[in-house]
């Protein structure tokens, strides 16, 4: 079933995220509705990270007895790499032990690691061998990167074989899926986690009423919703859609403000998916303003 490839993202627990998020920041007794409904659908994982406000601290408090959720985590970036390995590793032991005491856990599913491949160039075989001392303790069953580029992916695999790799892929942003790179990663038998397949929501704006950043790419997203009008599908249908299409995907972060709102993805996941749609008309081309960091 496709609903199974769903991941419950949690970004929308800690903080207001999302440029078309008019909710902001998930109530506690909707966070209750959301794990609930997500657990009783069967989604079974859920994706958080260290620096997403209190969203672990959330997570671990209303996660309910029955309830045998998969939980990926995140490491915070790093920027500026400790020059020393020991620093470094201390750093990234204190956010290890956080989580798990905000999760209320003693081991995760996934740890993704942000800036893996600056860490791995900086420091070489000893980050392998302490990211693999953390799965011998137990501590972690995967070891995951978190990557926004192919060059990120080929200067991590030029070091070591992960066990996850969690990407940006969305029916906005196809530059992984075009150029073979999720393919590559499931030849070497990588998992294929993908993130952002709304980008941050981008795709459900009006493109008249876009902030004056977007106006570059204001014509390219008025195509695309006359695209969909064609199709007959909504933005989110597309969304979902076009990953769950993807055959080397393996999991599909979704993130949500409401029950309602992860109702209906469930509802869309449960419908045939389209095979009618040649998803690469609806690509943006501008790889500037398909990256979150580079907005305003």
């Amino acid at each position: 079933m496709a609903v199974q490839k769903l991941c419950l993202g949690t970004v929308q627990f800690g903080f207001d995220y999302g440029i078309s998020n008019r909710d902001g920041k998930v109530s506690s007794d909707e966070v209750k509705r959301i794990l609930r409904c997500a657990f009783d659908n069967r989604i079974g994982w859920l994706d958080t990270a260290c620096n997403y406000g209190d969203s672990e601290k959330i997570v671990g408090g209303h996660i309910q007895d029955d309830m045998d959720f998969k939980i990926s985590s995140k490491s915070m970036s790093f920027p500026t790499i400790p020059p020393d390995f020991d620093e470094f590793v201390g750093q990234y032991e204190r956010y290890i032990e956080n989580s798990f005491s905000d999760l209320g856990c003693d081991n995760l599913e996934v740890y993704d690691f942000r800036d893996l491949g600056k860490v791995l160039n900086a420091y070489g075989d000893h980050v392998v061998e302490w990211i693999t001392s953390l799965k011998k303790q137990g501590k972690i069953k995967k070891i995951g990167a978190s990557i926004y580029s192919e060059e990120e992916i080929n200067e991590i695999l030029s070091f070591m074989n992960v066990d996850v790799i969690q990407a940006p892929v969305s029916v906005l942003d196809q530059r992984l899926v075009e150029r073979g790179a999720l393919k590559k990663l499931k030849d070497r038998n990588i998992e294929v986690h993908v993130r952002s397949i709304f980008l941050q929501g981008l795709i459900f704006m009006n493109p008249q009423n876009l902030p004056t950043f977007f106006e570059p790419i204001a014509t390219q997203l008025q195509n695309t919703h006359s695209l969909l009008e064609a199709h007959n599908l909504s933005p989110l249908e597309a969304s979902l859609n076009f990953v769950l299409s993807c055959p080397d995907i393996d999991k599909v972060i979704v993130g949500v403000t409401n029950e309602r709102e992860l109702l209906e993805i469930i509802n869309i996941t449960k419908a045939p998916l389209r095979e009618d749609v040649d998803w690469q008309n609806f690509k943006l081309n501008d790889a500037y303003y398909l990256n979150p960091v580079n907005w305003n």
